[in-house]
């Protein structure tokens, strides 16, 4: 595998890793009581739909599995691989 490819896996994890960590806090919904109207409930529906198509653009499941059959990557990076898997997962709990 050639070295640019590995570096490019490597990006991605990072990436991953600070979309996730981004995200892990909009677990929590807001209190009800912060949507004053209907206005603020569409916005509020409109980022948590946004939300969802981010989850499905960075599905984890895909890339743990290709990344388990590339011999060349680090222990390391194949670790945090499979840590953004678990907290992907908690995300989505």
């Amino acid at each position: 595998m050639n070295r640019e490819f590995l570096v490019l896996i490597e990006s991605e994890v990072e990436s991953r890793d600070v979309w996730i960590t981004k995200n892990e806090s909009k677990m929590t919904l807001p209190p009800a009581e912060d949507v004053q109207d209907l206005a603020g409930f569409l916005q509020l529906k409109d980022a948590h739909d946004g939300f969802l198509e981010e989850l499905k653009r960075n599905e984890m499941s895909e890339f743990v599995k290709d990344s388990e059959s590339m011999s060349d990557l680090k222990k390391k990076t194949i670790t945090k691989i499979r840590q953004l898997q678990t907290r992907w997962s908690a995300v989505l709990a």
